[in-house]
């Protein structure tokens, strides 16, 4: 079994994330039909997303977040952390989407609260998805 520091390591270098200096400072918070939209936005009405962006006087991280997500026309990558019950049922205990930037890679969280919390990603967020301890093994 891989230590979870060496778990942390591999995730965190298959993620291509750079730890930055600003660890946990949220760019942007989205209600869940907000994040659907930007979605949409991504990959079939590009004007939404210049609309969007005024709104927010295109800020620079928000610019840059936005950029990214229309690049890959919406699509992220996910991590999730599973727990199981005692039937063996899996459920989501955490969950976190993954943009690959141009200069960093960005987390979506606050996926199972339906409040998207749009940040840099850094090792800390990450580790906090994957190293919960699993209180359905007690």
């Amino acid at each position: 079994m891989e230590s979870s520091d060496g778990l942390l390591t591999k995730t965190a270098e298959f993620l291509n994330i750079i730890d930055t200096e600003d660890k946990s400072e949220s760019i942007l918070t989205l209600t869940s039909k907000e994040f659907e939209a930007l979605l949409e936005g991504a990959s079939e009405t590009p004007s939404y997303l210049k609309e969007f962006l005024g709104k927010h006087d295109y800020q620079e991280d928000i610019t840059r977040f936005i950029n990214d997500l229309s690049l890959r026309k919406g699509k992220m990558d996910t991590l999730m952390r599973l727990s199981y019950d005692k039937d063996n049922a899996p459920e989501v205990d955490d969950m976190a989407f993954i943009l690959p930037g141009t200069r960093h890679t960005w987390l979506v969280t606050g996926i199972t609260q339906n409040e998207f919390t749009v940040m840099a990603a850094h090792k800390d967020v990450v580790n906090q998805i994957i190293s919960k301890p699993n209180e359905n093994l007690n």
